[in-house]
């Protein structure tokens, strides 16, 4: 996902397919636009559940 956050562009990824599931990519995804919207960046927010949560995950 690519986006700007004070005036720099910047990407975030949450991981590789097929490790990590489509629908949990999307929710990821619609995690880091809330977050945009007000005005915190994802890629700096402290959570896991934005960037950090999926590492080792396999889809089924």
């Amino acid at each position: 996902m690519n986006f700007k956050h004070d005036g720099r562009e910047k990407s975030l990824s949450f991981g590789a397919y097929p490790l990590v599931r489509l629908v949990a990519a999307r929710e990821k995804r619609d995690e880091a636009r809330r977050l945009l919207a007000n005005g915190v960046d994802p890629w700096t927010c402290s959570g896991a559940e934005v960037h950090g949560g999926l590492a080792g995950v396999r889809a089924p």
